[in-house]
């Protein structure tokens, strides 16, 4: 058996509808330190169970340094939410919240799962049927409020993830917009976060089928 076969399959299983599941448990968790940003960075992969619909998907979640601004992107462990501070468009403090969420498929490991066209060259399309089934997918991300973060009963707050559809259209998976759940105006965000440990063993995912 070839060392990756055998780390895939001794990744977690998760299965769609299931229980929320923690994103970056301590003990499934790649950290290491980027240069990009002068950070850490966090990485975790899991094989999802859609029920039998597709093979067991091989989903990564990583958190990389980049820059954002307050009109692409949310940052609820470093928002002020006060009334000038929301009607600002600048900059989310890098050192503060340099790390952005995101939760992907590449197109080869879609392909060696043969659900996308067979070709000799890329770009290697979706599959109809299985480019249907990915788009129903929603990833939920689950995490607790500021002031409950480290409690043993955290208020979580959701925020909910489309498949990115220009990903689709080129044959792989990706969620990285999130729009609260409880929000009026249904506006996808990039995901900002704290490269903090603790934050990070908080965080909570599930997915489902819609």
């Amino acid at each position: 058996m070839t060392n990756a076969s055998t780390a895939t399959k001794n990744l977690e299983h998760v299965q769609i509808g299931s229980q929320p599941f923690l994103l970056f448990p301590l003990t499934a968790t790649e950290t290491r330190w980027s240069d990009v940003g002068e950070t850490t960075i966090f990485d975790r992969k899991l094989l999802l169970d859609t029920n039998g619909l597709l093979p067991l998907l091989p989903i990564r979640f990583y958190v990389g340094a980049t820059h954002m601004t307050k009109d692409n992107a949310i940052s609820p462990y470093t928002d002020k939410k006060s009334q000038s501070e929301k009607n600002k468009d600048h900059n989310i403090p890098y050192t503060n919240a340099p790390l952005c969420l995101d939760a992907s498929i590449h197109a080869k490991a879609l392909q060696s799962l043969h659900l996308t066209e067979k070709k000799e060259a890329p770009p290697f399309y979706l599959l109809p049927e299985a480019k249907k089934t990915l788009s129903r997918l929603r990833f939920h991300l689950l995490i607790p409020t500021k002031d409950t973060l480290g409690s043993n009963r955290p208020i979580l707050t959701a925020f909910i993830s489309k498949p990115d559809k220009t990903a689709l259209s080129i044959g792989e998976l990706r969620f990285w917009q999130f729009t609260p759940e409880k929000a009026i105006i249904k506006k996808a965000y990039f995901f900002m976060l704290p490269s903090d440990a603790a934050i990070m063993q908080a965080i909570q995912g599930q997915f489902t089928l819609h």
